[in-house]
């Protein structure tokens, strides 16, 4: 567990507070209660206006203020690393990701597939879900509800069962050819996309960090698909290198099945285009 009085103390003797700082949140890991003694502990601190100590390392995002200071340090033998962000960076971020925008979108792989977000904002965006409050509970239970409400998991969604349409086509075409090789590892790569998008239609997002998946997966749970069945078609258990097309045949039914789990609880068809 975070304890907000030593967090807070501690950022304030290291003067890593603006004046006008709105929310401290730990992120990642630590916060979603996946972590070990030696995970480092990250926190976004959201203020009013921009700040920056002089000698802070930094990040760009593609927003007005493009500017996002990193801190680094070791405190109290563990490393903290923060990401200085403004309330103003935070609302630019949701309105990239609008219902009107999303549904204006060509509908074609290629737009589907392509980032809405810059991966700095998308984690940013999908990591206050689970964030861990030191200061600014109110800000974050706000941003919270107003991030539901956007299309965020939508785009998400789209883009990985886009994903693995296109995976799952290329995986076809190598079966066809006589590739077994490049089949398999098409349809090992659509099984992932197939599992990011289900997730993420649950709003349990992660896709820039697939160590997480498993986790995830365990977490969400899915009628169609048990975590053995999803951890055996992850790890190529069972895989028969003699007859790999079997194999291919399954792990492609299997995303299949879990793009059909989620049309079953959202509008939009999710059908390869």
């Amino acid at each position: 567990m975070i304890d907000r009085e030593t967090c807070m103390s501690r950022l304030a003797e290291l003067d890593l507070l603006p004046d006008d700082t709105v929310a401290v949140l730990c992120v990642g890991s630590v916060a979603r209660g996946w972590s070990n003694d030696t995970s480092d502990l990250n926190f976004y601190v959201v203020s009013l206006s921009p700040w920056q100590r002089e000698g802070m390392a930094f990040k760009t995002a593609p927003l007005d203020h493009p500017v996002v200071p990193v801190h680094v340090l070791r405190v109290d033998g563990r490393t903290w690393k923060l990401k200085h962000w403004t309330v103003g960076q935070a609302d630019q971020m949701l309105a990239k990701v609008g219902h009107d925008r999303f549904d204006g979108h060509s509908g074609q792989p290629a737009d589907l597939v392509a980032p809405v977000l810059a991966e700095i904002e998308e984690l940013f965006v999908e990591r206050l879900e689970s964030a861990v409050p030191v200061l600014g509970d109110e800000w974050l239970a706000a941003y919270r509800e107003t991030a539901r409400r956007s299309a965020f998991r939508d785009f998400l969604t789209e883009r990985s069962a886009a994903a693995f349409h296109g995976h799952a086509e290329a995986a076809k075409d190598r079966m066809s050819a006589d590739d077994t090789a490049g089949a398999v590892l098409c349809a090992r790569q659509a099984f992932g996309f197939a599992v990011d998008a289900f997730l993420d239609s649950r709003g349990n997002h992660g896709n820039f960090t697939p160590k997480w998946r498993a986790r995830r997966f365990m977490e969400t749970g899915s009628e169609s698909l048990s975590f053995e069945d999803y951890w055996a078609f992850e790890t190529m258990h069972g895989f028969d290198s003699v007859a790999p097309e079997s194999w291919v045949r399954r792990v492609l039914a299997a995303g299949e099945e879990l793009l059909a789990e989620i049309r079953d609880t959202r509008s939009g068809s999710l059908q390869p285009t």
